[in-house]
């Protein structure tokens, strides 16, 4: 069993759980410099040398630096591993040029001085090293893989300290000085270090969850880079169809890559924008035409090649052109033709589209310079002629089915031949592919990988293989290799191979293959789940990673897009298995790329069809819950929630309705929001949709959720009049009567009661009158009967405004006056110093009941509201009594009864 991975979250080990390698040596340069310079102080306390006024200070001055600057790395280091950050490279040169700087400014106070010269030395050199060796790491990191940079690094850490110290070593012999050699000390440090932090770095701390990119932070980890580029260049593109770029000097700026890019999108938009195409972009080595990697019915489109390209690329640019990729153009080609044009082409893919012998041997003998070529899905019968092309390293002629083993012999012409794919995307029974290529009994010297998947290889015919000489690595998928565990053989016998399938056929675009691999690897992470067996989650995440980004869909899926038949859905279904299982052990720059895209991949994905209510949705929203679980310091909660709260929405109002894990994201994202303003979670109008949601939840006995709904609910209705009118208008209202009637604890209660506030007080919603019914009034009734303090004034409240308007507006009510005598009688049962609501909204109906009421409740209900008001504080008595138009209809209330006169006098107590 691997220890790649842990059930637990990584603990500090020692110096394995540092940063990296680089800033650990780092530290123990300048703790060298450290020991050196104190050991030289001792040296001179015992036969103190002669030095100038303020020398001792410099070296103490020095001596400080160093301790604080070390000291500070060493609490970031800790205070980042807690955080599971990492520092930046960048950090570290900022801070070397600092520290180098004030050593050039202290260097006149340092004069002649044997020892300070030789301190001095000591801090430019370990600066000098870690500056060098962390800005060629930062360099070389573009272009070195991760899985060999870290051992790279090490190398230049020997080299840029090793020289460092030597130099350093001869001048410190020249001065005859005795002490540590410091150069002994860069040189031996880096050389024991380098070697044992690679080890431990590479074996655990890459294995317990981090993506350790030594640029991480500056860096998108996989090929987001690439992906972002491709959406850019999609962009512009349409743009440029659209008539908003006009001005082809605008492109200049931009880089070659670029240019290509522009041009292809354009194509696909636009194939006869080629005057524009032909200013704006510079097209200077490849060129990508009718690509459709994703969704060929998308842009199914014919574009005539040759008018593309010379109508584009004319005069020196036909020269320069290296790649050429008409894979997936429906147009045919004539070869000698392009040929001609293209004198320097290198690579070209020409699958997909039907070659006869003619253009065959046109092909071969036009192309000569190839390196790679792809001749897959041509119905090339025979190979005849290609030993022509002597320059040829990669070749691709899957799905091409020969006679006889004859019609492949020029193929072992090709001594440069390294890369060689026979493979099929179905395999059949009468496919003798690998058999003719083992009778043609040749070698291919150079041949070093040879992709066999959904051919006729067996054991037999891989032992046959054994004569070609450097043959390494066999990939053998859909045949009767695919449990094999022969170690050149890559298969689905366990999970490593399938991942290096996985990166072989992700990296040549084969949808189909990726697609088969991902469903493999799908199902050995959950029977390794189960089994509760431990594997490489990083090294998983990343090829999983690169294969949905690779496949992600430009525009949205089709409705009917089956879950199986999808490449982009099978990484998404890969994903959520690994985050429903491992994401307590992802790093946060892991998590905050895979919780991204699975966000993506909701909305994406909700077009799909349920089938049985099931839904591939349900485990994308179980692995986003799982990841918000764990509290990542970057997570931005309201943005989660509205997500995952318009994604409820989306289900609840379809008619194949699934169950899904939106909602408890919904709980913890209002639960943890920092602002607690939820007034965007819902869209426009679909404020309504949170109550039904509410009342749901309500049958379901879910308080968590209910809570979480109320919170959105108080948002939007404070926030919105247009989202009360709609709560109203959409007959809404009975239901949160029915969740006030319904719901199981006060708070729940109070909840409610204060979203219908809302509606009555702080919007006057004209439609309340029409929705309060006779039936609404009755459960009110009993409620106010029932509750006591907090609830019970809320119920008075909303009774009591509910006849005012009607009183106000001449509006006919036939409970009116049985809801008066209540309000009467209830009025007594107060306590004003229970009520703890907030009751300053208030202000402005309490005095526009008090000046045109003539019932009794509505104005018990306003002089209640100000009694409670001014037993609260002095402030809000003097706020009263700041009011003369107030203080006018408190001692002459239009209503004479005793009990609003009793009320009346206990209120001009408090106040006066």
């Amino acid at each position: 069993m691997s220890d790649f991975d842990s059930e637990e979250r990584p603990t500090f080990d020692g110096w394995s759980c540092r940063l990296g390698f680089m800033l650990l040596t780092f530290n123990l340069l300048v703790i060298t410099g450290i020991a050196t310079g104190i050991s030289n102080m001792i040296r001179i306390c015992v036969d103190p040398p002669e030095c100038k006024t303020g020398e001792v200070y410099v070296i103490i001055a020095l001596v400080i630096i160093f301790l604080g600057f070390i000291g500070f790395l060493i609490g970031y280091n800790f205070y980042n591993w807690t955080k599971k950050m990492y520092l930046p490279l960048l950090t570290l040169n900022r801070a070397s040029i600092v520290t180098f700087g004030f050593l050039l400014l202290i260097y006149q106070a340092i004069d002649s001085n044997v020892f300070l010269l030789y301190l001095y030395s000591i801090s430019w050199g370990l600066i000098a090293a870690c500056y060098f060796n962390s800005l060629c790491a930062q360099l070389v990191s573009s272009i070195i893989p991760e899985e060999r940079l870290i051992i790279l690094n090490g190398y230049l850490c020997i080299f840029f300290s090793g020289a460092a110290g030597f130099g350093l070593d001869r001048f410190t012999v020249k001065l005859e000085y005795g002490g540590f050699k410091l150069g002994s000390f860069i040189l031996l440090g880096p050389l024991v270090m380098s070697y044992l932090i690679t080890y431990i770095v590479s074996k655990n701390e890459r294995k317990e969850g981090h993506l350790t990119h030594c640029n991480s932070a500056y860096r998108l980890p996989h090929k987001l880079t690439n992906s972002l580029a491709n959406i850019a260049a999609a962009q512009i593109a349409r743009h440029i169809e659209d008539g908003h770029y006009k001005d082809p000097n605008i492109f200049q700026e931009l880089d070659t890559k670029s240019h290509e890019a522009i041009f292809s999108k354009l194509l696909l938009l636009n194939p006869k924008a080629y005057k524009f195409i032909a200013k704006a972009t510079q097209i200077q080595e490849s060129v990508v035409i009718g690509k459709r990697v994703h969704a060929q019915h998308y842009y199914a489109r014919n574009i005539d090649i040759m008018t593309s390209l010379t109508s584009v690329l004319y005069g020196k640019s036909l020269a320069k052109i290296h790649s050429l990729d008409i894979g997936e153009c429906r147009s045919q080609l004539t070869p000698g033709w392009i040929g001609t044009m293209l004198p320097s082409l290198q690579s070209l893919d020409i699958s997909n589209k039907p070659l006869s012998k003619e253009d065959f041997s046109q092909l071969c003998n036009f192309f000569q310079n190839l390196q790679k070529l792809n001749i897959s899905d041509t119905c090339v019968k025979k190979l005849q002629g290609i030993s022509k092309l002597k320059n040829l390293k990669v070749l691709s002629m899957r799905n091409l089915q020969f006679r006889t083993a004859t019609d492949m012999l020029d193929l072992f012409k090709l001594k440069g031949l390294v890369a060689l794919d026979v493979s099929r995307d179905i395999a059949k029974a009468n496919i003798k592919t690998i058999r003719q290529f083992v009778e043609c009994g040749n070698v291919l010297p150079s041949l070093t990988f040879l992709d066999a998947s959904g051919t006729d290889i067996n054991q037999d015919l891989l032992d046959s293989l054994e004569y070609q000489p450097n043959l390494q690595k066999i990939l053998a998928i859909d045949t009767d290799l695919q449990d094999s565990n022969t170690p050149k053989v890559l298969n689905f016998a366990t999970l490593e191979t399938t991942l290096k399938a996985l990166a072989h056929y992700t990296n040549l675009k084969n949808s189909a293959a990726t697609r088969r691999c991902l469903a493999s690897i799908k199902s050995q992470f959950k029977k390794n789940h189960d089994d509760g067996e431990r594997y490489d989650v990083v090294n998983c995440l990343k090829h999983v990673i690169e294969a949905i980004e690779t496949f992600s869909p430009d525009g949205s899926l089709d409705v009917n897009t089956m879950w199986s038949g999808h490449t982009y859905i099978q990484g998404v279904m890969c994903l959520t298995e690994i985050s429903i299982n491992k994401s307590h052990l992802f790093h946060q720059i892991d998590a905050k790329l895979v919780l991204e895209m699975l966000l993506v991949a909701s909305e994406r994905l909700t077009i799909l069809k349920s089938s049985l209510s099931q839904h591939p949705c349900q485990e994308v929203w179980e692995a986003i819950e799982n990841l918000v679980e764990q509290e990542f310091d970057w997570l931005d909660y309201d943005r989660i929630g509205k997500i995952s709260m318009r994604f409820a929405f989306k289900v609840g109002l379809r008619s194949d309705w699934f169950e899904h894990q939106a909602m408890p994201v919904v709980d913890m994202c209002t639960e943890r929001s920092p602002s607690q303003d939820f007034r965007d979670f819902p869209a426009r109008l679909h404020t309504k949709y949170v109550i039904d949601l509410r009342k749901q939840a309500i049958a379901e006995r879910n308080t968590r959720e209910c809570m979480s709904l109320l919170k959105i609910l108080h948002s939007t209705t404070l926030d919105s009049k247009l989202e009360c009118e709609d709560i109203l208008e959409c007959k809404r209202f009975c239901k949160l009567v029915w969740c006030l009637e319904n719901g199981e604890s006060d708070e729940l209660q109070l909840g409610v009661l204060r979203v219908i506030r809302n509606i009555i007080v702080v919007h006057k919603s004209s439609n309340f009158t029409e929705r309060f019914t006779n039936v609404e009034y009755t459960v009110f009734q009993q409620l106010l009967i029932d509750w006591t303090s907090n609830k019970a004034y809320n119920i008075f409240t909303i009774i009591a405004l509910r006849i005012f308007l009607t009183e106000k507006d001449w509006t006919p009510c036939e409970f009116a006056d049985e809801a008066n005598d209540l309000l009467i009688d209830r009025f007594q049962f107060f306590q004003p110093t229970e009520i703890t609501e907030d009751l300053e909204i208030y202000m402005g109906t309490v005095e526009k009941v008090l000046k045109n009421s003539k019932l009794d409740g509505p104005v018990l209900w306003a002089l209640l509201t100000l009694q409670i008001l001014a037993g609260r504080s002095k402030e809000n008595v003097w706020t009263i009594r700041g009011q003369p138009e107030m203080l006018k209809f408190i001692g002459n209330p239009r209503v004479a009864s005793e009990a609003v006169r009793n009320a009346t006098e206990s209120l001009l107590e408090l106040i006066n």
